[in-house]
């Protein structure tokens, strides 16, 4: 941008100089009448002087009579031995007066003044589309985009317009997800609340179900008390910035525990656990954090499970990176869904026994992400789904 400025800024001055060079060939402009008299006298004067004084006054007064005809506008006077030379043509007049001036300089405003005005509107025309943009955002019309409307070629303003409307487009995501997480909190709150106001009034009207309605109504309050503290936990670790604090850990010593109590969960319905990797994993990281991801994921896969499946723990390490991989043998989930399930409330559209929030998937990722590695999930050919986390060695 800064070269292709230069470039016209230049090339508009070096056409201004040959512009200039052109006008003063063609117009044939020569110094003021005025000047040339002035020259004229002093020489006239001078030469007239030097052959009165060498051959006297005659040959003086012959000399001038032939030169009269060519400088007719000077008067020579001969009194005595004192020559006066005179012209009707005053002293030389200003410079600033003369065409020679002002006629370059009309051409030189001219040509500078359309270089400006191009210049201007080249420059000031997608500013202003940016700026009209930042005014409709602020307007709340986080619609608006403005590629489109730059309507120029130069490549840095051309992407200018696609980083505002990136932008736009990231800013109008996030407050979509921030109305559907409001939507989404107030409707997983009411469906509780509203059981417990009907226990609470059930209780009230037969008091031989005071009991039981004590229970449906410990049991809901648990769920909202889960429902909250996941919420806390996903605004917490949504922190940009945020600092953990990673110590020296064997990431198999946080598998076990886990993959033994999925085994004992998964009894009931015939579904097997199995873990496929070393013996220890040394890690630098946080252990809460990866023990949260590492459960939310391997119960995720125990819930859409068939009955009779399997569920298996891969896990490989090498210079860069540790890989754990869980894969379940159920129906994996529609291709639409796979970028949206570690969003916040987002629970794919499949077949399983999964009773959540849709955090679980949101809180892995995000504690992945603070240990600089990445999540991903993909359905597996004939059947299975399988999430892989690749956490960054420090």
């Amino acid at each position: 941008m800064v070269l292709r400025y230069f470039l016209f800024i230049w090339g508009t001055i070096l056409a201004l100089l040959v512009s200039f060079a052109l006008f003063i060939e063609v117009a044939d402009i020569g110094p003021p009448r005025s000047a040339v008299v002035q020259f004229q006298i002093a020489q006239i004067e001078h030469q007239l002087s030097t052959i009165m004084d060498n051959e006297g006054i005659n040959a003086a007064q012959k000399m001038r009579e032939r030169i009269s005809d060519i400088t007719p506008e000077i008067d020579v006077t001969f009194d005595n031995n004192t020559i006066t030379v005179s012209s009707d043509i005053g002293p030389r007049s200003s410079f600033l007066s003369s065409p020679a001036f002002w006629m370059p300089v009309g051409v030189g405003a001219t040509f500078s003044a359309l270089a400006s005005m191009l210049l201007s509107r080249l420059l000031s025309r997608p500013l202003d589309v940016v700026r009209s943009g930042i005014l409709s955002l602020a307007r709340g019309e986080l619609e608006t985009r403005i590629s489109h409307r730059m309507k120029t070629r130069n490549p840095s303003l051309i992407e200018l317009g696609k980083s505002f409307d990136i932008a736009a487009t990231q800013l109008q995501e996030f407050s979509d997800s921030r109305r559907k997480l409001l939507h989404d909190v107030s409707h997983e709150i009411r469906s509780p609340l509203a059981r417990l106001r009907a226990a609470l009034e059930l209780s009230q009207i037969s008091p031989d179900r005071h009991q039981k309605m004590m229970d449906q109504m410990s049991s809901d309050i648990n769920r909202m008390d889960m429902l909250v503290s996941e919420i806390l936990t996903v605004t917490q670790l949504n922190v940009k910035g945020m600092e953990i604090h990673k110590e020296q850990i064997d990431l198999v010593d946080i598998l076990e525990p886990i993959i033994s109590d999925a085994k004992f969960e998964g009894e009931a319905n015939n579904i097997a656990i199995k873990y496929d990797g070393p013996e220890q994993i040394a890690f630098f990281g946080n252990t809460e954090l990866l023990h949260r991801a590492f459960e939310n994921v391997i119960r995720n896969a125990l819930s859409h499970s068939p009955s009779g499946g399997c569920v298996t723990v891969q896990a490989k390490q090498d210079t860069q990176f540790t890989e754990i991989c869980i894969t379940d043998q159920g129906e994996g989930i529609p291709p639409n869904d796979i970028n949206r399930i570690f969003e916040p409330f987002v629970r794919a559209k499949s077949v399983g026994r999964a009773k959540g929030y849709g955090l679980g998937l949101t809180i892995a990722a995000q504690s992945v992400r603070l240990h600089k590695g990445t999540i991903c999930a993909k359905n597996n050919q004939p059947g299975g789904f399988t999430i892989e986390m690749r956490l960054q060695h420090k």
